[in-house]
């Protein structure tokens, strides 16, 4: 299967609005259905257990290498997981960013991250030992997306990405500025 087979119409992905005091808030109903979607007709996430991650969205943006991304995927620690075990990754879309993308660029970027989930199997023993690892950023795994998704999409759906987040990162901090020079005028 390539990109352009790919069924996005048969998820219906809606994002809710988000306060903007919140910093993190539940995005399982929007995120979940587009991972599952994705682990089906992508070749390179067949084996990926969406159920084990938990989505969220973020009120702050992330930089990796210079360049604002969509998000972040973290491993949870074996603490955090005996603490409560139903996830093992933590997966973070920006929200004013991600918003604002429309459905081919949203996919591309939450493959992307998805792209990061490594669950390693090992027996030992009469035991499996499961390890939970993230794969770098920008390593092998992530030319699988540019592979399934097309390079050319790929990088100018990430540039789209850094744009957006830079021009609100921006519009941000004139407000912030603006309100600062407004309470020193009162």
């Amino acid at each position: 299967m390539k990109a352009e087979d790919f069924a996005m119409a048969d998820v219906e992905a809606v994002t809710p609005d988000m306060l903007g005091s919140i910093e993190f808030m539940d995005a399982d109903d929007e995120l979940a259905p587009m991972a599952r979607s994705i682990q089906r007709q992508t070749p390179h996430n067949y084996d990926l257990n969406v159920d084990r991650i938990k989505f969220l969205y973020t009120s702050k943006s992330k930089k990796e290498g210079g360049k604002f991304t969509i998000g972040e995927l973290s491993a949870r620690s074996e603490k955090e997981r005996a603490v409560f075990d139903e996830y093992d990754y933590v997966l973070t879309v920006y929200y004013p960013t991600w918003k604002e993308l429309d459905k081919m660029n949203k996919f591309i970027q939450l493959d992307r991250l998805l792209c990061g989930v490594d669950v390693e199997t090992k027996e030992s023993g009469k035991e499996v030992v499961t390890k939970i690892k993230k794969g770098p950023f920008d390593c092998r795994e992530y030319m699988d997306n540019m592979y399934f998704w097309g390079a050319d999409a790929v990088l100018k759906s990430s540039e789209v990405v850094h744009l957006a987040t830079s021009r609100i990162a921006e519009q941000a901090k004139e407000s912030k500025t603006k309100k600062k020079k407004e309470n020193a005028e009162h």
